[in-house]
């Protein structure tokens, strides 16, 4: 497919996108009881994930694009992962998972990445609390902390956000490359 077969009436058809990553592992079909969404089997599960045949193409699909080509880690075929330390960039990232692919903000785990002189439980869940409240993650979506030894550089640290989802990171994949 080249890229025009890709994108109708300004949105693209993750269908079309995805197709060519068909395997003995990964199969698709269109939902028999929603026609504008499509179901993936990655062969690990016996539940298909459900993601939107379409997505509009939108400055908030661009930029988030953007964002996890930049900050976003690909190595991990069976989930997505991003790091920031930027409140706002990280509610833009997940705000476009839980609009575009419907994942409750619950489903995410994150781990909490700091600097200080030395190992600071006090400092930890302050850092976990606020992330937590302002994203909305519960705290116990929250894994082992990982710091750095060194001076603070960072006010309220970074957090690391996984989703485990093999076909969002698929479909996220497919539309980087």
């Amino acid at each position: 497919f080249n890229s025009i077969s890709l994108i109708k009436e300004n949105r693209i058809d993750l269908l079309k996108l995805l197709s060519n990553k068909i395997n003995e592992k990964i199969q698709f079909c269109l939902n028999p009881l929603e026609i504008n969404s499509i179901l993936i089997y990655n062969g690990r599960t016996s539940i298909p994930s459900q993601l939107p045949r379409y997505l509009k193409i939108s400055e908030h699909l661009m930029q988030t694009l953007g964002l996890f080509q930049g900050e976003g880690s690909k190595d991990h075929p069976r989930r997505i992962e991003f790091v920031n330390s930027d409140y706002m960039i990280i509610e833009k990232f997940l705000s476009f998972f839980e609009k575009y692919f419907s994942i409750n903000r619950s489903k995410w785990k994150c781990r909490l990445i700091y600097s200080n002189k030395s190992k600071d439980e006090e400092l930890e869940n302050k850092f976990i609390n606020s992330w937590s409240k302002k994203t909305m993650i519960p705290q116990n979506n929250f894994v082992k902390t990982k710091l750095w030894i060194g001076k603070s550089d960072v006010q309220n640290g970074s957090i690391h956000l996984y989703l485990p989802s093999s076909s969002t990171n698929l479909a996220a994949g497919a539309m980087l490359a």
